[in-house]
């Protein structure tokens, strides 16, 4: 069971820096929208050539943020990859399979109940919020509402 919580934390922690650098982005003027667009595209290495991707490369602030997301997400799918591939390995078919499906139900339902927490106000209020107090008393960017 370590192991299905060990993948349920690094979900967590994806959903929490993309949400994070999208409000960095929203912060230096971006719409929100674009935000998170542009935020998981930097996050995953989509890559997407828009409009909107231009507004980013041109920005000092924007692009460091791309830039600090494109390197936390290598990181990010390198260990949940790993941690996937760990937990895989202990699972044992043989001996009792349905110890082995019930991690794999565990699992699944975090998964399910982190992506309904997900889409709940209250979680990404408290994440907007926190980011954006800490980002405003560090200095290093000043909402800006165009």
């Amino acid at each position: 069971m370590l192991y299905a919580l060990a993948i349920l934390i690094v979900v967590t922690l994806v959903f929490v820096i993309i949400r994070a650098g999208a409000t960095a982005l929203e912060m230096t003027g971006l719409s929100r929208d674009a935000s998170r667009f542009q935020a998981l595209s930097a996050f995953f290495g989509a890559g997407f050539t828009t409009g909107e991707s231009e507004l980013v490369v041109n920005h000092p602030v924007r692009r460091r943020i791309i830039r600090d997301l494109i390197v936390v997400g290598n990181i990010g799918i390198m260990s949940a990859i790993g941690t996937v591939i760990v937990a895989a390995g202990k699972l044992d078919f043989t001996n009792d399979p349905r110890t082995a499906w019930g991690k794999i139900m565990v699992i699944l339902i975090g998964m399910l109940l982190l992506w309904a927490l997900a889409k709940t106000p209250i979680p990404t209020w408290l994440i907007d919020r926190s980011v954006n107090m800490m980002l405003s008393k560090t200095g290093m960017l000043r909402a800006m509402d165009y």
